[in-house]
């Protein structure tokens, strides 16, 4: 499965999503930050899959500080 190889991903990775967002896609992205070693995942509130449009200030304030570690 493709969740196998999450461990071979090397760099560091940003997960964001919404805690309004379906649990089908809570769920993945839950797979594959644990599945990653170096992952980090910032959920933010109020939003959904569309965070970009939703929540663009959170949004670009989640990736400004994974970009500054």
């Amino acid at each position: 499965p493709p969740e196998s190889r999450f461990v071979n991903i090397r760099g560091r990775v940003l997960i964001v999503r919404g805690d309004d967002d379906n649990e089908a896609y809570a769920s993945m992205t839950g797979r594959i930050s644990n599945g990653i070693p170096q992952a980090t995942t910032v959920v933010i509130q109020g939003g959904t899959h569309f965070l970009h449009l939703e929540k663009p200030a959170e949004l670009n304030q989640a990736m400004r500080e994974f970009l500054k570690q």
